[in-house]
């Protein structure tokens, strides 16, 4: 954690010749002293430090006292020196303590104009972020595509406040999100590619939950809707047909929509809604027909079926239809989930 940053098998950073430290309170310690010698990278974080109360990124290692006065402060230092991070954060300050507009327009447009220069992995990320919401310019998913793939082909490299390899850096992560959406959607200027856009939400999906990060109820939503349209380019769109064992993308993509919607209310929003709408149809549809031998619901005793207890994404006329579709292949379909 020094002014070279990610290079954290060296005893000491090529840069600067510091010691790179590896204990979180001496990363954090570390920060502070190359901030106060005028690394702008450096004034930048601890600006982050003061807006957010601690070490952000560093867990409980030092805390801070929420002070937007003295966080502005040391934004406008790293400003001074181009930096586009604090440029931007100075932005969002503006935006949402003061409401100067005008102010916040300047520093967006120059935010931009810097973060295209820049060329390090969060300053690819930022700039995507802006050309996507049309912050400091047009809105240009085309820009933002670009520049998306440029920070996700970093993905094996350490942000300079990283600590551990096994964790992606979270630029990536937000990069390998709105890449497999541009995919799915066909946006950007991209081609519709369900398997790349599979791709890159299961790894966003999949680092996400390993790094114990926020998954956004979109990620869920778009991964569970691209395993859907790809199971129905295979096998068919009738719903006899979703249920083929051992090849069948239904129940995971159930499991999806289901992480979906609980995400949604603590994060209400309309991918989670619309999650739970695609949801209670697909049960209902299920619901009708036997996983096995195809019966409907309505041609057996009192027109109940049972539901595997496990993935509750299937569902049988008796047991020895459930024991019989588990041995054709439902068994590695299943995914565990609690309802």
């Amino acid at each position: 954690a020094s002014c070279a940053g990610g290079q954290l098998r060296m005893k000491n950073c090529p840069c600067c010749r510091e010691e790179i430290f590896v204990a979180l309170e001496k990363v954090v310690r570390q920060v502070e002293q190359q901030a106060k010698r005028g690394r702008p990278w450096a004034q930048t974080q601890m600006g982050i430090y003061h807006l957010e109360g601690s070490s952000s990124g560093h867990g409980d290692a030092v805390h801070y006292k929420v002070d937007v006065r003295e966080a502005l402060k040391w934004f406008k230092l790293a400003a001074e020196q181009r930096h586009p991070d604090a440029i931007r954060n100075i932005a969002q300050l503006h935006a949402g303590v003061y409401g100067k507009v005008k102010e916040v327009e300047q520093c967006q447009i120059k935010a931009r104009a810097l973060m295209k220069e820049a060329g390090n992995l969060r300053a690819q990320r930022n700039y995507a972020m802006m050309c996507r919401l049309g912050q400091g310019g047009p809105e240009d998913k085309s820009e933002a595509a670009h520049y998306y793939t440029l920070a996700y082909s970093q993905k094996d490299e350490v942000s300079p406040l990283e600590i551990s390899d096994d964790f992606l850096p979270e630029e990536v992560l937000h990069a390998g999100l709105f890449l497999g959406m541009y995919h799915f959607n066909g946006d950007g200027g991209l081609t519709k590619n369900l398997r790349t856009a599979k791709y890159y939400l299961e790894e966003h999906v999949k680092e996400s939950e390993k790094q114990s990060s926020n998954v956004l109820p979109d990620a869920y939503m778009c991964l569970a809707a691209c395993l859907m349209e790809l199971h129905e380019r295979t096998f068919g769109r009738n719903v006899p047909d979703y249920s083929v064992p051992g090849y069948s993308s239904v129940p995971r993509a159930i499991s999806l929509y289901r992480k979906s919607v609980k995400m949604g209310l603590d994060y209400p929003n309309v991918s989670s809604q619309h999650s739970k709408e695609v949801l209670e149809s697909l049960v209902t549809q299920l619901k009708g027909f036997c996983g096995n031998c195809g019966v409907d619901s309505k041609d057996i005793p009192k027109g109940k079926l049972k539901a595997c207890s496990s993935c509750h994404s299937a569902w049988y006329c008796g047991k020895q239809c459930q024991i019989e579709h588990w041995k054709a292949g439902h068994k590695s379909d299943c995914v565990r989930q609690q309802v």
